[in-house]
């Protein structure tokens, strides 16, 4: 029997549900907490850059509120439905073509979320491990890379190593101890980002740090120059993409200008809102959550949500803010990449990068229980869900899904382009589009309740919408035009 027969057949209230939830406030907040924070923290102080520092405050306020509004249409909704299924929510509201809707917009946040966590694991741990074990950069050893600084074997090792063996567990509680690591760890790394304002000067090239780098860079030229035929060196053998792109546009070209800008607007500029909403994307992951309280009312989840998501804002500001201040205009698009391309053996670096990395390997596994949820709803139907566990199921779905993300890290270009195409389409969909629309279809139309709810919802509806489709135009055109 499905999740939406029962409903039907046995009405549920929520004071049934009260005496089955085991968990508490902070518990709770902590669940929501690592449902939110993720891989989007490092794109953010590239949002601010393209933003400005006041533009960038106003947007990330902006879609904070949204995404606080979005989670109270849905839990007015819940109680009134008796239900706490995303997927139900949206069937109940337009049939087949709403449960299908919400469910793909589920499954493609999910993988692309997955994505990006495994991207992060591309850009930095090769650099990591050269730095932790500090292995030389110079021309003798240019050209014998070591075996577990490659970028390829080392996405592998990690999807395949560490991310399956997790994805593969029955019930999504055995991952609550490496939740638990990953959040401590987004915290570290948020100190350590905010230690470094204090540390680096303006300009960066003048800074003692950069010293070692500039003169590093120097002598692999002159050793590169030197080398003739087979044994000559290539500077992306020795110098990741991103330190290279330092050296050039901060040393080289001194573009840095250490004053900060209010409000701008460029090219760029159209990653921000997305980046950010999807940075904020935790809906379908709030309504497992709210199951769980001791005292699953309306009341206890919105406290627990503002709690969550202002907690997730703070860390998001602080992050963005002082990576910006740090940097200014030469803020680059993974936000360790400025500090580490300076030194990368520095203890606070490997600490903030360890840091990182954990974070992202240790979520990466979450993301796979909704994924597969909406995965045998497309495919099987919502009975699947509740007639015995299929291990078989369980685990080809889970294989799937990690040859997807293992394709996609290992060949598409950047992280910047599925933060935008995901943040477009799925978050807009997620936090914008649909919980306005099922109010406003479930409530409403169906039970004649007049309020401002009654027009703002289509307004929030049709602005989602509105965004997501010039959104994925700008940056469809900007793709083909090359930028």
């Amino acid at each position: 029997m499905s999740e939406l027969d029962y409903l039907k057949q046995v009405p549920i209230s929520i004071d049934v549900v009260q005496t089955v939830g085991k968990a508490g406030f902070f518990s709770s907040v902590f669940n929501l907490m690592n449902a939110i924070l993720g891989s989007g923290i490092v794109g953010l102080p590239y949002a601010l850059l393209n933003l400005g520092y006041l533009g960038f405050f106003i947007a990330l306020v902006l879609v904070a509120g949204l995404a606080m509004f979005a989670i109270d249409l849905l839990l007015k909704i819940c109680d009134l439905e008796k239900t706490t299924s995303y997927e139900v929510i949206a069937e109940r509201a337009f049939g087949k073509f709403g449960k299908m809707y919400a469910s793909i917009a589920i499954l493609v946040h999910t993988m692309i979320a997955m994505c990006s966590f495994m991207f992060i694991v591309r850009y930095e741990a090769p650099a990591f491990l050269q730095g932790l074990f500090g292995l030389s950069t110079d021309c003798e050893s240019a050209n014998e890379q070591v075996w577990f600084t490659n970028t390829t074997l080392l996405v592998i090792l990690v999807i395949w190593g560490i991310v399956a063996p997790l994805a593969m567990a029955r019930q999504i509680d055995f991952l609550g101890f490496t939740s638990g690591i990953a959040m401590a760890c987004m915290c570290l790394f948020t100190l350590i980002i905010m230690i470094y304002k204090f540390i680096l000067t303006c300009p960066i090239k003048d800074d003692k740090r950069a010293q070692g780098f500039i003169e590093n860079f120097k002598s692999f030229e002159t050793q590169a120059n030197s080398t003739e035929g087979a044994n000559v060196c290539k500077i992306e053998n020795v110098f990741s993409e991103h330190a290279i792109h330092f050296h050039q546009t901060v040393i080289l070209n001194d573009t840095q200008v250490c004053e900060p800008v209010a409000f701008t607007w460029n090219v760029d500029s159209v990653y921000a809102i997305p980046t950010m909403l999807f940075a904020f994307q935790c809906h379908a992951s709030c309504l497992p959550v709210y199951t769980e309280l001791k005292t699953p009312d309306r009341k206890s989840m919105m406290k627990v949500a503002s709690t969550a998501i202002f907690a997730v804002w703070l860390i998001y500001s602080l992050v963005s803010f002082f990576s910006y201040f740090t940097f200014y205009n030469v803020t680059m698009e993974e936000v360790l990449m400025m500090y580490s391309s300076l030194d990368a053996s520095e203890p606070l670096v490997l600490i903030a990068r360890a840091c990182c990395l954990i974070c992202v390997i240790f979520s990466a596994p979450l993301l796979h229980y909704p994924c597969r949820k909406a995965q045998t709803i497309l495919i099987w139907g919502e009975d699947a869900l509740d007639k015995n566990f299929s291990w078989t199921r369980h685990v080809a779905l889970a294989i799937i899904n990690l040859i997807i993300v293992t394709l996609i890290v290992l060949f598409f270009p950047s992280i910047n382009i599925l933060f935008g195409y995901g943040g477009a389409v799925t978050a807009n969909s997620l936090v914008l589009i649909l919980p306005s629309l099922f109010y406003w279809k479930l409530v409403v139309k169906q039970r004649k309740e007049e309020s401002y709810l009654s027009w703002l919802c289509p307004l929030f509806s049709g602005t989602g919408v509105v965004m997501m489709v010039v959104s994925v135009y700008l940056l469809a055109t900007k793709e083909e035009g090359g930028h």
